[in-house]
């Protein structure tokens, strides 16, 4: 509706304008722009996750056109596996503004899964598989594996007829997901069953690990051999500990008192430690802040409770901070740095020599009354105060 060559709009949301007027001959005609409007940024982090311990969760920003975590990561999603529960910020920013958004991930415990005992049955006879579970967030489901030989695989306890020895893994799962495992086994027959372990068992760099072999049935007694010997501390043992400085794979052999033998095999997988690095000490003024960095990780913790790389302290005293150091692969280490506080000046280099000046009068005074009597003493001192701020001033020039 206005009536002037120029006009000032606020809109709300992107809006065409359009203009009509006529020129020198009266003739009319419209001109159209359209004002975009950008809006300002509102962030969101997603809804706060529940998280089985071991996982990883997916983080997923928007709201905006760039982004920063507080991972320090700036992309849109980032994946994290915290061991505990931990909040995450994500801030977005377009070139109106920016905004700034939460997400806490809760990291629940697994359930912990128990498939019962080792059973000795005859070639056709029936047994049942005692599995039972606790933790988790209930309800929990069971699956015995394999079912061919099983009535019921769904159940914890469960009747099983195998023809052959064979090893059971129960499966537990509870409703939020989390998953535990546990196996047994139904022997039948006289040979040793051996199982070395998991595929791969992981171990920090610098860590030594047991090696969680298991072995069923077997003519007893029954000697272990575990090859190659390096690095284990006996290797004549069943579950012996390993020190291995490289990825490792290791094979244990049991012979039974028949001669009959068995065997299995474990990947010792050796992963890169973490370092960790506090900084140099440092040294402040009273009243003063120090920036202290850490590095050598993907997560940190300082003793203060803060879980950033990077901290600000104001020590009132000289005050030694701790950071623990974790990297992508879970290994942890630790570190520390010393923030030393000067000591407050106490008082001038006039004012001391000054408190010097005046113990030196009164003992020389003090000596003069005791020698000469009163009427020197007090001569003495009256010269000595004379001459005082020139003593001083001299003193301090040395």
């Amino acid at each position: 509706g206005e009536t002037t060559a120029s006009i000032t709009v606020t809109p709300d949301t992107t809006t065409a304008y359009t203009v009509t007027g006529p020129n020198a001959a009266g003739c009319y005609a419209s001109a159209t722009v359209v004002v975009y409007v950008t809006e300002l940024p509102i962030a969101d982090a997603g809804a706060d996750q529940n998280l089985c311990l071991g996982s990883t969760a997916t983080l997923k920003g928007n709201g905006g056109t760039d982004y920063i975590w507080s991972t320090v990561e700036t992309t849109d999603s980032i994946l994290v596996s915290p061991l505990v529960t931990s909040t995450y910020s994500v801030t977005v920013s377009n070139e109106c503004g920016s905004d700034t958004d939460e997400i806490t991930v809760t990291v629940v415990g697994l359930p912990v899964a128990d498939a019962g005992t080792i059973k000795y049955i005859n070639a056709g006879d029936t047994t049942t598989l005692d599995g039972s579970a606790t933790g988790g967030n209930g309800p929990l489901s069971y699956l015995w594996d394999p079912a061919q030989s099983i009535i019921d695989e769904t159940i914890d306890t469960a009747f099983a007829h195998p023809s052959t020895t064979t090893l059971y893994i129960l499966t537990v799962t509870d409703s939020l997901g989390c998953v535990a495992l546990d196996s047994t086994a139904i022997l039948i027959d006289s040979i040793p069953y051996v199982d070395a372990g998991p595929a791969i068992i992981e171990v920090c760099s610098g860590l030594s690990t047991v090696l969680p072999a298991v072995v069923y049935g077997g003519a007893q007694p029954v000697s272990y051999a575990w090859l190659p010997v390096t690095d284990l501390d006996d290797p004549a043992i069943l579950n012996p500990t390993t020190s291995t400085t490289i990825t490792r794979t290791y094979t244990l052999v049991v012979t039974a008192a028949n001669g009959r033998t068995a065997s299995d095999s474990i990947v010792v997988s050796v992963l890169d430690a973490a370092v960790a690095e506090a900084g140099f000490d440092k040294h402040i003024c009273p009243g003063s802040s120090s920036t202290l960095k850490a590095s050598g990780g993907l997560f940190f913790e300082w003793n203060t409770g803060e879980t950033t790389p990077r901290i600000t302290v104001t020590p009132a005293d000289t005050t030694t901070y701790y950071v623990t150091v974790t990297n992508s692969f879970g290994c942890v280490s630790d570190d520390s740095v010393t923030v030393f506080v000067f000591p407050e000046a106490v008082g001038s280099a006039e004012t001391i020599a000054g408190f010097a000046l005046v113990i030196l009068l009164v003992w020389m005074a003090v000596e003069v009354l005791l020698m000469f009597g009163a009427m020197m003493a007090l001569l003495t001192l009256s010269m000595l105060i004379r001459f005082l701020p020139q003593t001083i001033s001299s003193l301090l020039q040395m």
